[in-house]
């Protein structure tokens, strides 16, 4: 899926935006752990680098939301057919 591998595209950005700032990072901590752009992309990562800053998360908060990512990363590697 083409698509979902752009990360650069503003369509995913503002999906991705509209989601609650921890969902937001398990979404984006889950795209960069499956996809190779997402790794490398700069503005992607700053974001992520926002996220965190704006969230200030616990260690267990960071857990559960790693954990968050792990489950979504499931779903996703179905949707890139890995």
């Amino acid at each position: 899926m083409a698509f979902a591998h752009n990360v650069t595209d503003p369509t995913i950005d503002r999906w991705l935006r509209r989601h609650q700032p921890r969902t937001e990072l398990a979404l984006r901590c889950s795209m960069r752990a499956q996809i190779e752009a997402a790794k490398n992309n700069a503005a992607f990562n700053a974001r992520i680098d926002e996220l965190f800053a704006t969230i200030h998360p616990s260690e267990d908060e960071y857990a559960a939301i790693l954990s968050r990512a792990r489950e979504l990363g499931s779903a996703l590697a179905k949707v890139l057919d890995r």
